[in-house]
Formats: C-alpha cells, structure tokens, sequence
C-alpha cells in the first residue's frame, strides 16, 4: 500500500505557501518527500535560502496550535 501526502493548494492560503517566489519549490519539496521518505529533501529545503524565510521562522517560533494563525 502506498500512501501519498499530496500538498492540495499549494501557493495558496489554504495550502503550502509562503511568499510565492519559493512556493513551487515548496510544494515539490512537500511531493517529493512524499513519493520517497528521503530525509535529505527536507534538509535540503530547509537550507534553501528565500527572502521570506526569517517570517517563516518567526510563525514556527511564535505561532501556537489550535489558535488563529499569525498574519501580516
């Protein structure tokens, strides 16, 4: 059986996103993992460099679970 986590709506509010010029790079990072279970392609999008990766790393500090998202 396999089973696949499909990134639905990616680039957009209701799916993976962030700034929109590293959001196809995301969503495939997501899809790849996904096929694979390759460690390495989460560590390598962890590393990728994008202007809006210091937010990105404020909301996974500051935002809490089961409350209303953090927002611009």
């Amino acid at each position: 059986v396999h089973i696949l986590c499909d990134p639905v709506g990616g680039g957009q509010a209701r799916g993976p996103h962030n700034c929109g010029i590293c959001d196809r790079d995301i969503v495939k990072g997501i899809s790849d993992y996904s096929l694979t279970a390759d460690v390495g392609l989460l560590r390598a999008l962890a590393e990728m460099d994008c202007a809006c990766k210091e937010e990105w790393e404020f909301v996974l500090k500051n935002e809490k679970p089961f409350c209303m998202p953090l927002t611009r």
